[in-house]
């Protein structure tokens, strides 16, 4: 059975992309809905995060959005602009963003950016959050597209797996949409990257019930 904390889920759903952040949907037993961080453990998966948002759907029955990365969805509450004559440094400004959202991050090469470069505030009417600005490095050539790993920190990049070895029976294919669902014993061979049925993971879904694990893993 999968847990949250201490406490044992009677139900989950995790989407876990190849870029981003992963996203669990937890609904458990107990008398209080946990908040704050946690560590959410799927069979041999261990997965570092925190609850986005959560409730008593029932008496006794705790529900909780949980994700990994969470402040990275932190608004950018003051402008940020750098000047260097010499190019300014990735690492100064992916320093900054990794002290604004108090997350931990994997420092790709470092390496002189242009001579400027700057990002606007979130306002109520124009939201910005602190991924919007790593988006915006990213689209400006500056850094790869960011992942969330199971430890908690943000790297730089995609994934690399290789062939799964372990338990995959395959209960239905979906070619067209790229799609396999898979009966497993644990997530953590399937995780994006990995090789399954001869398709390169890029999301992978792991639904429990009963105590029972499947994934639908969408592959190129």
């Amino acid at each position: 059975m999968s847990t949250l904390g201490t406490l044992t889920l009677e139900r989950l759903m995790l989407a876990y992309p190849r870029f981003g952040s992963w996203r669990a949907d937890c609904v458990m037993s107990g008398e209080e809905a946990p908040t704050g961080p946690l560590t959410l453990t799927v069979g041999d998966l261990t997965l570092v995060g925190s609850v986005l948002r959560s409730g008593l759907d029932a008496t006794g029955k705790p529900h909780a959005v949980v994700v990994g990365g969470i402040g990275w969805e932190r608004p950018l509450s003051s402008p940020l602009s750098y000047h260097a004559d010499v190019g300014v440094r990735l690492r100064t400004v992916l320093t900054d963003l990794t002290r604004l959202s108090g997350e931990p991050m994997e420092q790709p090469t470092d390496r002189a950016l242009d001579l400027g470069f700057c990002a606007v505030a979130s306002t109520p009417r124009a939201p910005v959050r602190l991924r919007d600005v790593l988006a915006s490095m990213h689209r400006c050539g500056f850094v790869d597209k960011w992942r969330i790993d199971p430890d908690g920190v943000l790297r730089f990049g995609a994934r690399v797996g290789a062939a799964v070895t372990a338990r995959a029976t395959v209960m239905r294919r979906n070619l067209g949409l790229g799609m396999r669902l898979v009966g497993i014993d644990g997530p953590l061979a399937f995780l994006p990257g990995a090789i399954v049925d001869g398709a390169t993971v890029r999301t992978l879904y792991v639904e429990e019930t009963s105590g029972k694990l499947q994934a639908e893993a969408w592959a190129a």
